[in-house]
């Protein structure tokens, strides 16, 4: 007979091993109680255990899964079975355990069993099961729960089926709405809509169904007519007014546009067909393309079917030859067109922007031509001008060698009749003698006038030169020659002028500049321009000293500069920035154009220089040209 210490040391022994087990206490160390090479099955696939150690480290685990949870037990004992010796027993239980936390309540059922020996007066334990029963009865080999799992795994793969079905058929149809979409956006022209009718009715094709036509139709309150754009496979057809008070689908379908439908749908067949389109033969703007159709051998349906999906500003028009299976997805292009009619909005008025940018732009052009033409005509006005100043200086130079041609040449005349009649005395040696010297200063005559004629044949060339512009080319010039004598020509063109002024003359030319690229004929202009310009400021001085003019030229390792210095009043700072500007004049009246300065300044800019200008009011002004070497 079993003793009660013997019993009590073994459920004290089983007691531990279950509160460790099921984590009711901390983890403590149970090898004295458990055989080295001990035996358990738990109740996961890798719980098979074959010594403690293992099962040391499956209690460790246990404890670290779970956590900061304190489980609570119900524990309803089945068996407790001792050997014929009483120093083997098997203890079997159910324990019912229950785990809580914020998210959620569990409860496990565990089937256990145990065998402990006694082993020198202590209980070891030597195997342990533990085990999760499933849920079913009367099922030993678990056909039915097979049968329930494969019901339960086929409906869901049904499900999973059913829902990848319908995600595929959603991506279909987002990939359509978005090539309708891209292509809407991709318009540059209004006109194109035509061809976005085309891709909606390719698109909508491919989703499935039998499709005669698509297109859009644009809806206005106050219109009896609706602006339509439509396509199918065989053409895209232009822009199109159809009457929406006459035929009764189109009335129809204005209706609902009016009536704020979501969509609509009619069908025809038969006589009814007919007589559709026998009146849609009659629009102006569809009989050509109707009529062009049948000439080509394509015939209208028997039957169809009218399907719209209303917009804010018109519909969506689907015309099908069967029923359509998911006419609802006609909704979703219709909302996608919204942004079409958006950017077919902001073409059309982009166009006609375009179209008053166009005229505007035709007319700024002949006003331009316009004003081109008066400012040729003031350009030259200007060289007029300058042409009249050089002529003036001409005159007044080519007098002097013309004075002398004609001198020479009366002087010439009389001393050929002294020869001829000497001549008629040559059988005397001595009226040999006197001929011979006579005819000698006649050539002498001769020559001086072919030196002022050839002076004077220069004077006028550089004056053609001047007028008509020259050849603008640059070629090597004296700069020092072409100063000197355009400053002395406007000097003496001022002279010769209405308002002539007493003016000294300074040049102070650097003899060691020489040769310099330039368009001699625009360069001279330049020198005349700015020499007029200081005589005509100079003449504006308030006080009695004399009028100076100052010309120098200068070179240096970079550049050459000419320097134009006069003692007027000055250029007052306001306008300093101004002078340069075409059209701005100080002159009164029509005594300049404004263009003399700008001409100039233009014309050292093409030989790649540049004009400086300092000036101190009541004491002059120096404008300085800087030619880069």
């Amino acid at each position: 007979m079993i003793t009660d210490k013997k019993k009590e040391l073994l459920e004290s022994t089983y007691d531990k091993v279950i509160h460790v087990g099921f984590c009711l206490i901390p983890y403590e160390d149970l090898s004295s109680i458990f055989a080295k090479d001990m035996i358990a099955f738990g109740t996961t696939k890798d719980e098979l255990i074959r010594s403690f150690d293992e099962m040391d480290a499956l209690f460790k685990s246990q404890f670290e899964q779970m956590g900061d949870i304190v489980p609570e037990i119900k524990r309803e004992r089945i068996a407790t079975q001792f050997s014929s010796d009483e120093n083997q027993v098997i203890i079997s239980e159910i324990v019912a355990m229950t785990m809580k936390t914020e998210e959620f309540t569990n409860t496990l059922t565990v089937r256990t069993s145990a065998v402990l020996d006694w082993v020198k007066d202590k209980w070891i334990f030597v195997h342990w099961h533990a085990s999760s029963p499933v849920k079913t009865e009367n099922d030993h080999w678990h056909f039915d729960e097979w049968k329930k799992e494969n019901d339960r795994l086929q409906e869901l793969v049904d499900h999973q089926t059913a829902d990848l079905r319908q995600k595929n058929r959603d991506l279909e149809i987002e990939t359509a709405l978005e090539r309708v979409r891209a292509r809407s956006m991709a318009m540059h022209n209004s006109t194109e809509l035509g061809e976005v009718a085309l891709v909606l009715f390719d698109q909508l094709k491919s989703l499935g169904g039998e499709l005669w036509g698509t297109g859009f139709a644009f809806c206005q309150n106050d219109s009896n007519v609706d602006e339509f754009w439509f396509a199918n496979d065989k053409v895209i057809m232009p822009r199109l007014n159809i009457p929406n008070n006459v035929d009764p689908v189109h009335r129809q379908m204005y209706d609902g546009w009016k009536n704020n439908f979501a969509s609509l749908s009619i069908e025809k067949g038969g006589q009814e067909l007919k007589n559709h389109y026998d009146y849609m033969l009659t629009v102006p703007d569809v009989r050509p393309i109707f009529t062009g159709m049948l000439e080509k051998g394509i015939t209208f349906p028997e039957w169809q079917k009218w399907y719209t999906a209303y917009f804010k500003n018109g519909y969506l028009l689907i015309i099908t030859t069967k029923n359509y299976e998911n006419e609802e997805v006609f909704v979703r292009f219709a909302t996608v067109f919204e942004q079409a009619y958006t950017r077919f909005q902001d073409l059309k008025v982009a166009e006609e922007q375009a179209n008053i940018i166009r005229e505007e732009r035709d007319r700024l052009e002949i006003t331009l031509n316009k004003l081109q033409t008066t400012q040729d005509q003031l350009i030259q006005r200007e060289k007029l001008a300058s042409l009249g100043q050089l002529t003036a200086g001409i005159a007044h130079e080519i007098k002097n060698p013309l004075n002398f041609v004609n001198n020479f040449s009366e002087v010439s005349l009389e001393m050929i009749d002294e020869a001829m009649e000497e001549a008629k005395k040559a059988s005397d040696n001595s009226h040999v003698q006197e001929t011979l010297e006579i005819l000698t200063e006649i050539k002498a005559n001769l020559a001086k006038i072919h030196e002022h004629g050839s002076r004077a044949d220069g004077i006028v060339k550089s004056m053609l030169m001047h007028s008509r512009g020259g050849s603008g080319s640059m070629e090597p010039t004296n700069l020092n020659q072409v100063v000197g004598e355009y400053v002395n020509l406007a000097f003496h063109g001022m002279r010769a002028g209405k308002h002539p002024i007493n003016v000294d003359i300074d040049l102070d030319l650097d003899d060691s500049i020489g040769q310099v690229p330039l368009i001699a004929e625009d360069f001279s202009r330049v020198i005349l321009n700015l020499c007029n310009n200081a005589f005509d400021a100079m003449r504006e001085r308030g006080d009695s000293s004399k009028p100076k003019l100052t010309v120098r030229t200068q070179r240096d390792a970079e550049k050459i500069t000419i320097e134009i210095e006069d003692n007027g009043p000055g250029i007052p700072d306001d306008i300093k920035d101004k002078i340069l500007q075409p059209f701005f004049t100080t002159k009164k009246g029509t005594q300049g154009t404004g263009l003399g300065l700008s001409i100039t300044h233009d014309i050292i800019k093409a030989h790649g220089g540049s004009l400086d200008i300092e000036s101190i009011l009541g004491r002059g002004t120096t404008l300085t040209i800087n030619l880069v070497k």
